[in-house]
């Protein structure tokens, strides 16, 4: 179906999602070189891949860490934070990088990423209001300064979303 798709039509609403899902089958396969390919397609295609263009740059990225290419795969992460900074997928790549620099004992360069993200995020959650987004900002602003090693800090930012939004099961599951 994926290749169908890509391949029957050049409209983005329904090629890119086909990529993205055949470049999902080929890493679940196995096939790193044919689910690069698949993303490759989907970003010379278009210079602008539309909404599954977070998702493919995250997932991109995450195969390149899972090969041990952490240079090319941070500097995917980081140009997805900056190209879509309200993305959910943007949360998660900025969580990646500061994560992977506490799990590489980096503690410096984690602190200088995680503060610079949560400058980001406090910025982003100060201008928009849709509360879909201040929960998963919220959310992903708490994780980061527990990672970072703040749990007070973290902690204080559960306690205000869940104030905020008592009945949310994001917001409760990670309060949890």
């Amino acid at each position: 179906y994926a290749r169908w798709a890509a391949a029957a039509t050049n409209n983005r609403a329904v090629a890119g999602p086909a990529l993205v899902l055949a470049a999902r089958a080929w890493e679940a396969k196995g096939e790193e070189d044919s689910a690069f390919a698949a993303y490759d397609a989907l970003f010379s295609r278009w210079t602008d891949a539309g909404l599954v263009a977070p998702e493919a740059h995250f997932r991109r990225a995450r195969l390149l860490e899972s090969l041990g290419q952490w240079e090319r795969a941070r500097a995917e992460f980081v140009a997805l934070a900056a190209a879509a900074p309200s993305d959910p997928f943007a949360f998660a790549a900025m969580l990646r990088v500061v994560r992977h620099h506490v799990g590489a004992g980096e503690l410096d360069l984690a602190r200088l990423e995680g503060e610079n993200a949560i400058e980001r995020l406090d910025y982003l959650l100060a201008t928009n209001r849709d509360p879909s987004f201040q929960r998963e900002a919220g959310v992903a602003r708490a994780e980061m300064l527990q990672d970072l090693g703040h749990p007070a800090r973290a902690e204080s930012s559960l306690v205000d979303l869940w104030r905020r939004f008592p009945e949310d099961s994001t917001t409760e599951s990670a309060v949890l």
